[in-house]
């Protein structure tokens, strides 16, 4: 075993709980640098020579005395030959932010929610909004047709002005 894996390994400081180590991205983060280190039987040494971080920064991380930062995540991902992605990946069963009882989708839902009842509030929305819709459009119809309406008011108020307007000058040349 290296320096680094005695100092990483033998040295397990508990850290208090508003630190780093309340972090659970960090902790699944550390745990993963753990599993995939050991699963490529890759020293610690060697973890650290390729992602360039220097030899005292992974035992401060494995201590949570440090928070790395995404350049650093990444660059020992690179070294792990492992996608960030899967690195940072929280296994479903912590669900960050989720009071007990509850699962995350795109927000809070009981546990119980089944996809039939999520269907059929859906077709009852959609059936409302188009009611909503139906009405919308039958009351700009009828709006339409009360310009319409008024429009051809105006027109054969103004037809009948000009046709008066015609008599008027017919009238006066006639009696002039």
């Amino acid at each position: 075993m290296t320096d680094i894996t005695k100092e990483a390994s033998d040295n397990p400081k508990k850290a208090p709980e508003n630190d780093a180590s309340s972090c659970p991205y960090l902790v699944f983060f550390v745990q993963r640098i753990r599993e995939i280190t050991k699963e490529k039987d890759m020293s610690y040494d060697l973890l650290c020579k390729k992602a360039g971080i220097s030899r005292s920064y992974l035992p401060r991380l494995f201590q949570f005395q440090s928070i790395p930062s995404l350049q650093v995540c990444s660059q020992i991902a690179d070294a792990l030959e492992t996608p960030l992605s899967v690195m940072l990946d929280l296994p479903e069963k912590a669900q960050l932010g989720v009071p007990a009882g509850q699962k995350r989708i795109h927000e809070l839902v009981p546990e119980d929610f089944s996809v039939s009842a999520a269907q059929d509030i859906q077709k009852k929305h959609n059936a409302e909004t188009a009611e909503k819709a139906e009405d919308s459009y039958k009351e700009r119809e009828q709006q339409n047709t009360q310009t319409l309406i008024l429009m051809k008011i105006l027109e054969s108020q103004s037809y009948e002005e000009k046709q008066i307007h015609e008599i008027k000058k017919l009238l006066f040349r006639k009696f002039s």
